[in-house]
């Protein structure tokens, strides 16, 4: 699979940019540029079809990896070159070494080594061009990818379930009825629909309702027993919405497995152990230890499985085994109808063509909803079908069922832009079930500069509608949604991954230190995903543009990370949750780094050497202890995102649940910045905040009375603002907000902690709001008679905010509203919700109103509600739903889940009261 369309497309966008930056630097050698982007141009349109035709052409894969090699020894040049002009830069010699390079050409770098070399990848380029007529290629005009507009969501997740009522409901009657089997394996090859089926069961209300205690463990390929049992009792934990035990790292196995039976004893728990691989007996022995003594009062395991083997064993305890067949014919039409169709009825023209892809897919669920996904952004054509079913692209291994699976996946993948060819190539190099936030996804890809300008729009935007894409063609799985209703977290479908990981090998895009081998000399990126793994002495770094080092099952114990040699052209370091305290300051020599994530490490101080990083996109040192940022800082001119904030889950209901970081320096020098949060404030720095017109997101802490209409002043300036977050000093300072008379007119999102004297005038054009958060504001009226006027709030929250005794929601109110969270509101004694308001509203959380006695008045008018969250809640309030018989029972009734959380021993404590 050596693809080379999207890294030669790719290249063409740097030379372009580099002739068009750097022209004046280049004599003796732009011409030679212009040449090699000309024949690369001319190759382009026959390089889509040779991607496809390489999979079973020995020839043209060859042709197409010499292709991909020319281009990335290119790039080496130019990044080489670049390097270069760095050095000198940084030595303060800039001008005086563009003078040598225009006037003495022949005595520099650039005539007798850039030159030259790219003279012989020019010849070698041009005898690849003319290989090409022997292979008669045919070239195909590309498609460009319909982008899905923003708000349209792909179709549910329920068609998936398609044929599988019949699954469901025996396992649902394994787990509830009295029976003496406590393990069930779920057995089918993948993509079959196991993990769908069993998800379904998992989350039925009835089955949380029977099981007191629950977890979801995926089980990677290879784990060790330890790490497992951390990731189940952290599973516990969250559940309950406790917070995980702080020593649990420390932990050795017995520990664990005390800590597991302490959590299970006693109670109906069900454990689902997804995609185990294979069958260790002295594992399994151990696991068994801990999971498996409590199961004689109802209480299950439940694992999922592509092999017989690990499904039939029998651990010592009764077991029963659910086998998934391929779908029947007309569910598998029908799957494929609600994918491709959004009206669910195929055209009679297309019918014969439909069906023999459907038949293709042999009843395998997963192939079927990719395969509907991909003809659904099809032109409703015969022929263009027909392009799609005559694809010979199908086969790939010995599993004659996994091949066709694969074929359809690579297929899906064929049909991707250069941009999202390697936007989905880039989630492979996260470890297997891996939750990959948005945000930093997208800041990734554009740091790697996958993203495509467009006219109009941020590179932002753009990625956005990339992931938004992949979504939609079910290359990747949306795991939580944000109150937009947007993807917040996503990963891929390991068989998916699998396919992606096998494209990245061959075409040296990425590989995993775990799996070494030839394929990681010369390769563009490395993922090491345990903290301790050795690189191999063979690879060679100076070919590396990234670099993920992950945390996962790490048994690192050093406080210091030694950067491998000769990374000068990385463009990615992700050390994201790394247990590492100093950064070195070799970090000065990436001079091509535009991406460093240091989030959750323990690094105390930020180097001076980051100031060398000229072309820095991004900076993320949240949650870290770096206090202050070095003043070199404000020579990333560069920069968009600087994220430092840093966030204390334990003081979650106090004043000080934030805290920003220092800079001393003058802010306004960081031009490219969109993204700052969060900030101390200082009166200089707000000043300075005012002229930094392209902000899109700030958090500023710390903010005095004193300053506040100073920092009014500023925020009116900020005409992109999107999202606002603002903290005083501390609770008793007064944010008197009423002189922003003109707030940002696109502001989605705002944050004040601090107390008001009453709610800010302007809060009523604030059209665009969809998050309202707001903390120790103390205030006296009623906030809901100036706020309702909100028409789009999705999720509003008043923490310490209201000192009055009555919340009324009246009809027509808060229309759009998801979530709604009264926290800490200690007067209130009464909330009234007539019939009409919040009519779509799916969560309601109550916490700290200690004089509310009893529910809200009209709870039972919240039709959409699917969750309340009651905690530190008085008794009187508790035990009026607790129990069937009781007061306030039958107005709950239709709630599916109602959590209670009591603190009064010291610790959390979860109840289920659904």
């Amino acid at each position: 699979m050596a693809v080379a369309q999207p890294v030669v497309q790719v290249l063409l966008e740097k030379i372009f940019l580099f002739l068009e930056t750097e022209g004046a630097l280049v004599v003796g050698a732009r011409e030679e540029f212009k040449a090699i982007s000309d024949e690369l141009e001319s190759m382009k349109s026959f390089l889509r079809d040779a991607d496809r035709r390489s999979e079973t052409e020995e020839e043209v894969q060859t042709w197409v990896a010499q292709v991909r090699d020319a281009a990335y020894s290119v790039e080496d040049i130019i990044d080489e070159f670049m390097y270069r002009v760095d050095r000198h830069f940084s030595g303060g010699n800039l001008s005086g070494y563009v003078n040598q390079i225009v006037k003495f050409p022949k005595n520099v770098w650039v005539k007798h080594q850039m030159a030259s070399k790219l003279e012989e990848i020019k010849a070698n380029i041009t005898g690849i061009k003319e290989r090409h007529q022997r292979y008669h290629f045919h070239s195909e005009k590309e498609e460009g990818v319909r982008m899905r507009p923003h708000g349209e969501s792909p179709l549910s997740a329920e068609d998936d379930v398609v044929g599988m009522e019949g699954y469901e409901k025996t396992l649902l009657d394994w787990l509830l009825q009295p029976r003496q089997r406590s393990l069930l394996s779920v057995l089918g090859m993948g993509g079959s629909g196991k993990t769908t089926i069993v998800a379904k069961v998992y989350n039925n209300k009835t089955v949380k309702k029977y099981f007191q205690c629950s977890a979801w463990v995926t089980i990677s390929q290879k784990f060790q027993v330890e790490n497992l049992f951390k990731r189940m009792i952290k599973e516990f934990y969250k559940a309950a919405k406790n917070l995980i035990p702080t020593d649990m790292n420390k932990m050795d196995y017995d520990d664990l497995v005390e800590t597991i039976r302490d959590c299970l004893r006693q109670k109906r728990y069900l454990i689902v152990l997804e995609d185990v691989w294979n069958l260790d007996l002295g594992l399994w022995r151990r696991i068994k230890a801990a999971i498996l003594p409590f199961t004689s009062n109802g209480s299950a395991i439940l694992l999922t499985t592509r092999n017989e083997d690990v499904a039939r064993f029998s651990f010592g305890v009764p077991k029963c085994i659910l086998c998934i067949d391929p779908l029947p014919e007309n569910k598998a039409w029908d799957l494929f109808c609600r994918r491709a169709f959004l009206s669910r009825h195929c055209p009679q023209q297309l019918e014969p063509t439909a069906r023999d892809l459907v038949n293709g897919c042999r009843g395998l669920p997963l192939t079927i909803v990719v395969m509907g996904n991909l003809l659904s952004s099809k032109d409703k054509t015969e022929l263009e079908w027909k392009k799609v079913c005559q694809n010979p692209n199908w086969e790939l291994s010995n599993n004659p069922r996994l091949e066709w699976c694969k074929g359809i996946l690579l297929l899906s993948y064929h049909d991707l832009t250069y941009h999202l060819k390697l936007c989905f190539q880039y989630c492979c190099v996260f470890p297997e079930d891996y939750l990959i936030k948005r945000k930093r996804l997208i800041r990734l890809w554009i740091a790697e500069g996958f993203v495509e300008k467009i006219e109009g729009k941020t590179l932002e935007e753009v990625a956005d509608t990339y992931l938004e894409e992949l979504v939609c063609r079910s290359m990747l799985e949306v795991v939580t949604k944000n109150h937009f209703g947007r993807a917040k977290r996503v990963r891929l479908h390991d068989l998916l991954r699998e396919v992606g990981l096998s494209i990245s090998k061959r075409q040296k895009f990425c590989v995993l230190c775990d799996r070494g081998g030839e394929d990681m000399d010369k390769a563009r990126r490395l993922a090491i995903h345990k903290c301790d793994e050795k690189i191999s002495p063979h690879f060679d770094m100076l070919k590396l543009r990234s670099l993920f080092v992950f945390d996962t099952e790490t048994t690192m114990l050093s406080q210091s990370y030694e950067l491998p040699k000769k990374l000068k052209f990385l463009r990615v370091l992700e050390l994201q949750g790394i247990p590492i305290a100093i950064l070195p300051n070799e970090i000065a020599k990436l001079f091509s780094l535009r991406y460093l994530n240091l989030r959750g490490t323990r690094i105390k101080k930020a180097p001076k050497a980051l100031g060398k990083l000229r072309n820095l996109q991004t900076l993320d040192v949240c949650d870290t202890e770096v206090k202050e940022l070095p003043k070199s800082v404000e020579h990333l001119q560069n920069l968009r995102n600087l994220i430092m904030y840093h966030y204390d889950l334990k003081q979650s209901d106090f004043f000080d649940f934030v805290q920003g970081t220092r800079v001393p320096f003058d802010i306004r020098k960081l031009e490219s910045l969109q993204v700052l949060a969060s900030i101390e404030a200082d009166d200089d720095m707000i000043k300075q905040l005012g002229n930094m017109t392209q902000l899109r997101r700030i958090g500023i802490t710390k903010v005095r009375s004193t300053q506040v209409q100073q920092l009014c002043v500023t925020i009116k300036n900020l005409h992109l603002l999107r999202s606002l977050f603002l903290m005083a000093s501390d609770e008793h300072e007064v944010l008197q907000m009423d002189d922003l008379k003109c707030p940002p007119p696109n502001l989605a999102r705002l944050t004040l902690v601090g107390k008001l004297k009453s709610v800010p005038s302007w809060f009523g054009s604030l059209n665009d709001l969809t998050f309202l958060f707001l903390k120790y504001s103390q205030l006296r009226e009623n906030p809901l008679n100036q706020i309702h006027a909100l028409t789009n709030l999705r999720r509003l929250t008043l923490s310490n905010a209201y000192e009055g005794t009555l919340l009324h929601f009246q009809p027509k109110w808060f229309p759009m509203l998801k979530m709604l969270r009264l926290w800490n509101l200690s007067q209130l004694n009464e909330v009234r919700i007539e019939n009409g308001a919040m009519p779509d509203i799916e969560e309601l959380w109550m916490s700290g109103c200690c004089k509310l006695l009893m529910l809200p008045q009209g709870i039972e008018y919240l039709c959409k509600l699917k969750e309340l969250t009651l905690d530190a809640m008085p008794d009187q309030f508790v035990n009026r739903l607790r129990g069937e018989g009781s007061i306030d029972r039958g107005r709950i009734a239709h709630i599916p889940q109602i959590n209670h959380y009591d603190r009064k021993s010291g610790k959390m404590h979860r109840e289920s009261l659904s």
